[in-house]
């Protein structure tokens, strides 16, 4: 069965939501602005997005009803007769988008809530075929996908909350809050100025509380074929214990880094190029240029970077003690290198 998120605060309720339901005692529950704060805010790769990269739909269980059908059933308003081949008849559906209702379920549209190239453009783009298609058809949390009008899902479009809100305004606080809710569940990153509206607005909403999402496992793309021995460029140390307590001052956050290599004897164009650990942390490289034979430290907290050292601007530490994956991309999301280390005395571990 489908689980659907739930508002609680008094803000939400007055949005009369049609496909809410009420939680089990047992629910946890979770406020927006603690999903919120929880994520990462990065610069999207908006390079070789292509739709036909999420599979659409499936039939995931094999009971003759692919997903876009699956949501049909769930959210009606008043259930269909399921037929052979899953024809639906005799069910009713209402847009909580524009209020619209319909007895003809092909004239609704099955939504992504974050659409495929917002989630594409917030850290799809390294995940595998699987993790995308499991993302495309998931019916392990109501608000990722919404049967509404078709005129309502294609005036969205791809556009983010600060650029589209649904025409149904009651409904807001509601759509906000599931926003947050799917990127957290799904591990997606927020722009700068995503962050800034929905802060905002769920904060007039009175941060809504929800039934807290489940988060599925991430896999991410063996890309192969762009190694180090190709690029040139390597992740040749990361210093992920710095000296003396972890006090989060900024001065401790540089103290951790990560040290890359440009083994070839031209200079290396990192400009798009991404940084990450295990967990989904992502550093953007702004426009850069490593020098032949040259390194770079990719320093944890803020500074003016130089030829020499970037800075994540991380509020946190990134690079676990107890081990951890760091990855290194190009701009086409092409894996270059990659070092992993565990749990040692030595807080540096050497990558080559």
């Amino acid at each position: 069965m489908r689980r659907l998120i739930t508002v609680t605060t008094a803000t939400a309720v007055l949005a009369g939501i049609a496909i809410v339901v009420a939680p089990s005692a047992s629910a946890a529950t979770v406020s927006t602005k603690a999903l919120l704060g929880q994520l990462t805010v990065a610069a999207e790769h908006t390079a070789s997005y292509d739709r036909a990269k999420f599979t659409l739909w499936i039939d995931a269980d094999h009971d003759g009803c692919n997903t876009r059908y699956e949501v049909l059933i769930a959210e009606a308003v008043t259930k269909p007769h399921v037929g052979s081949g899953c024809q639906l008849s005799g069910g009713k559906w209402s847009s909580n988008y524009d209020g619209l209702t319909t007895r003809d379920p092909s004239s609704f549209d099955i939504d992504h809530l974050v659409p495929l190239a917002e989630a594409w453009q917030s850290g799809a783009w390294r995940w595998n075929a699987d993790t995308r298609t499991r993302y495309a058809n998931d019916l392990g949390y109501g608000p990722d996908l919404v049967a509404v009008t078709a005129h309502s899902n294609r005036s969205k479009g791809e556009q983010e909350p600060q650029s589209w809100l649904p025409p149904r305004t009651s409904f807001d606080c509601t759509y906000m809050a599931w926003w947050a809710a799917v990127k957290w569940r799904w591990h997606l990153k927020i722009n700068t100025a995503e962050k800034s509206f929905l802060t905002g607005h769920l904060e007039a909403c009175g941060w809504p509380t929800i039934t807290k999402p489940t988060r599925p496992a991430i896999g991410y793309a063996s890309t192969g074929g762009g190694g180090a021995s190709t690029s040139g460029v390597k992740i040749s140390a990361i210093y992920f214990d710095p000296p003396g307590s972890d006090t989060g001052s900024n001065t401790s956050l540089n103290a951790e880094w990560v040290k890359l290599k440009n083994t070839t004897g031209s200079k290396k164009t990192l400009t798009g190029w991404t940084l990450h650990d295990a967990a989904s942390h992502v550093y953007p490289f702004p426009t850069f240029r490593l020098p032949a034979g040259a390194t770079v430290k990719v320093h944890t907290g803020s500074g003016a970077n130089t030829a020499s050292n970037l800075y994540w601007r991380s509020s946190g530490y990134i690079w676990n003690n107890t081990g951890d994956t760091a990855t290194l991309s190009n701009a086409d999301g092409v894996r270059v290198d990659r070092c992993s280390y565990t749990s040692a005395a030595d807080p540096q571990a050497v990558c080559g």
